[in-house]
């Protein structure tokens, strides 16, 4: 499975995508990991929908590419719905896919998406990824206050990372929560700041000069205004991952 995540790795779902020499380094690396002896069928089923991403074929662009995956992820999800895994990322390929459909499709992508987390969310509470999920699918004005609960836990359940303690703050900022958020982002800058030199640590340092800063002074104007702005619209960007 390493391999497989090493491929993975180069799939940047809701912030970029892969260029062709990276999409030939993730079939590389899937190549070797159908290689490996003893694949149990759940570490197959990952490797297989892995491909159906990967795939050596020039007409595919990038929608039809991000598509083709979510469907092998629908239909191996559908013999496995209770394994949060699986559902995790089914439910991400359905977010990524609503980045490259009009307003309609994707909310209704985002709203599908938000089906097969919530069940997991419950079951798996201390679930990064599940919480992590949840706040993207919810990362719209109209379904942000479904995300509420996962924002609130986020943090806690991964209070060393930075990005976990800024993610929150994609909900708080929809919903009008500008004190939260403030508190938030100051804390994930500085605990980005205070991570060393792994390279963990410069991704954090990067978020920190980046997103933070920009939902950081959004929430502090209308703080500043008082309690009688309830709502507001989060900057509009596609995602910091």
């Amino acid at each position: 499975m390493a391999h497989w995540g090493k491929a993975m790795a180069l799939y940047h779902q809701l912030w970029d995508f892969p260029d062709k020499k990276t999409l030939e380094e993730g079939r590389k690396e899937l190549d070797k990991a159908k290689k490996q002896k003893h694949i149990s069928p759940r570490e197959k089923g990952f490797i297989e929908t892995a491909q159906v991403f990967f795939q050596k074929n020039d007409k595919l662009d990038k929608k039809a590419r991000i598509a083709a995956y979510s469907d092998a992820m629908e239909k191996w999800y559908a013999s496995l719905s209770s394994d949060v895994e699986v559902g995790s990322f089914y439910a991400l390929s359905l977010v990524a896919l609503a980045y490259e459909e009009d307003a309609g499709e994707a909310l209704e992508l985002r709203r599908k998406a938000i089906g097969v987390l919530n069940p997991l969310f419950e079951q798996h509470p201390d679930h990064p990824g599940v919480a992590h999920y949840i706040i993207h699918a919810t990362d719209e004005q109209s379904l942000a206050p479904q995300g509420l609960a996962a924002a609130r836990r986020y943090a806690a359940i991964a209070p060393d990372s930075s990005h976990a303690i800024h993610m929150p703050s994609h909900i708080f900022v929809r919903l009008g929560m500008w004190q939260d958020s403030i508190t938030s982002n100051v804390a994930a800058q500085g605990s980005g700041r205070a991570c060393g030199g792994s390279p963990s640590s410069r991704i954090a340092l990067s978020n920190a000069r980046d997103g933070f800063p920009e939902l950081l002074v959004f929430a502090k104007r209308p703080a500043r205004q008082g309690p009688s702005r309830h709502h507001g619209r989060a900057p509009r960007r596609r995602s910091d991952g």
